[in-house]
């Protein structure tokens, strides 16, 4: 995760929460998707990747997003940082929910 920028002003975004899963930028909200990550990394918002591994869940392999995610994005190294990922059951989860809040700042 890159360092958040110093002094957010008004209603910027100091981080950029993705979450990671099967159908991510597939459906018809896809573009919409990647529009919206493009002008986050443009921001400076810092991105914070989280990878559903729960198949339940729509959950997949973190190869898979190297196959649907868009090239341009790709390039730009978003995959570069560690994901954080979400696990199964209610134990493993909920100490994954506490990683990514604490990634956050919490």
């Amino acid at each position: 995760v890159r360092p958040p920028p110093s002094k957010p002003s008004g209603l910027e975004a100091r981080y950029f929460l993705l979450l990671l899963n099967r159908s991510i930028f597939q459906d018809e909200h896809g573009e919409e998707l990647a529009r919206e990550v493009r002008a986050a990394l443009h921001s400076g918002a810092a991105l914070l990747l989280v990878h559903e591994v729960d198949e339940e869940r729509d959950g997949c392999d973190f190869d898979t997003f190297f196959s649907i995610t868009p090239a341009d994005l790709l390039d730009s190294g978003i995959f570069y940082q560690m994901a954080s990922a979400l696990h199964a059951g209610t134990e493993h989860r909920l100490l994954s929910l506490a990683v990514v809040a604490q990634r956050l700042g919490a």
